[in-house]
């Protein structure tokens, strides 16, 4: 653990494999019915259905945006729940870089847990930013795979970002939240990381790590849970 922490301290995020099996498939059991209650209308006819397809569907983008808005998309979390979120592992490492004991969950207005969904190939994850750069500003962020481990669907870190300034700004015409900056200069391919996790395994990252959603070139449809801790 101390060699994970002094590796957030430099890096701004680690990876630390959080949840056994038994929470992780109740993680991911929630998350499945979850989202079939959303699409149970598109699936009216449909037998068999994995969530990881569901870019499978074709659902029209008007569609898809309203099923998978920032409402449908957040709850509260709930005191069962709440326990294997922040379950012991959780919490000790969050105190060990946060240096609190006191855990606040960020609630951006619609509930303090969310999941995100993004098709293969698609334009559906933000484009790259820093929390810091808008009205997350000091969270800690919990982003945990729910479907989709490897390198081709998982999310994008720029190495060595928080050691950084970047130029920035809004972009009004976003389909995204318009009061976060998002990056404006061109940036090194090289430096861009795409990690691959282990079942159970959760991303933590501080506020000044440059990330995007935006990366999913496998086969199937990536689903994360995520919470913050400000």
């Amino acid at each position: 653990m101390k060699n994970i922490k002094n590796f957030y301290y430099d890096n701004n995020y680690a990876i630390i494999n959080a949840y056994n099996r038994k929470e992780f498939l109740f993680l991911r059991n929630f998350v499945d019915n979850w989202i079939l209650n959303l699409l149970k209308y598109e699936l009216n006819n449909i037998k068999k259905f994995s969530i990881d397809n569901y870019h499978n569907l074709n659902i029209k983008q008007k569609i898809h945006n309203k099923l998978f808005s920032a409402k449908n998309r957040h709850l509260k979390i709930n005191s069962k729940l709440k326990k294997i979120l922040l379950n012991k592992k959780i919490k000790n490492f969050y105190i060990k870089i946060a240096k609190k004991k006191k855990i606040n969950l960020w609630d951006e207005g619609f509930g303090n847990l969310a999941f995100r969904i993004i098709r293969p190939n698609s334009t559906d994850g933000y484009p790259f930013e820093k929390k810091r750069w808008g009205p997350a500003k000091g969270v800690f962020s919990f982003w945990i795979p729910i479907y989709g481990f490897s390198s081709k669907s998982s999310l994008c870190i720029v190495k060595n970002s928080n050691k950084f300034e970047y130029k920035k700004r809004y972009f009004p015409n976003s389909k995204f939240q318009k009061n976060e900056m998002r990056l404006s200069q061109k940036i090194s391919q090289s430096g861009i990381y795409f990690p691959r996790f282990n079942l159970g395994d959760v991303l933590i990252f501080g506020d000044n790590l440059l990330h995007a959603e935006r990366h999913n070139i496998s086969k199937k449809t990536r689903i994360n849970l995520e919470f913050r801790i400000f």
